[in-house]
């Protein structure tokens, strides 16, 4: 199984409802707005951004986010899909 990490930005007139129905329809087909290290310990991605292990390809998860974009009601947006062997992050605290 790969992994992907998303990126998605909505553009023109937005709202925060458009987000939030971004969010739900993202997480109706598999996507996760968290990672989680070897402890299991939760991270949040940044906004906008999205994981997911599947055994599809980079465009297959293309697809599946460009129909969740849609159906969230967006119309101009820009989508980066990435495939990850090895990921590392930081938990900035303030």
């Amino acid at each position: 199984m790969s992994r992907f990490i998303v990126r998605i930005e909505l553009h023109g007139t937005l709202n925060e409802t458009l987000y939030e129905n971004l969010h739900k329809e993202m997480a109706k087909v598999g996507f996760n707005r968290t990672v989680y290290d070897t402890d299991r310990v939760s991270f949040k991605l940044p906004s906008a951004e999205y994981y997911i292990e599947s055994n599809y390809t980079c465009v297959g998860i293309y697809q599946f986010v460009e129909l969740a974009i849609k159906l969230a009601g967006a119309t101009n947006y820009s989508i980066l899909v990435s495939q990850v062997t090895d990921m590392y992050w930081l938990l900035e605290t303030a």
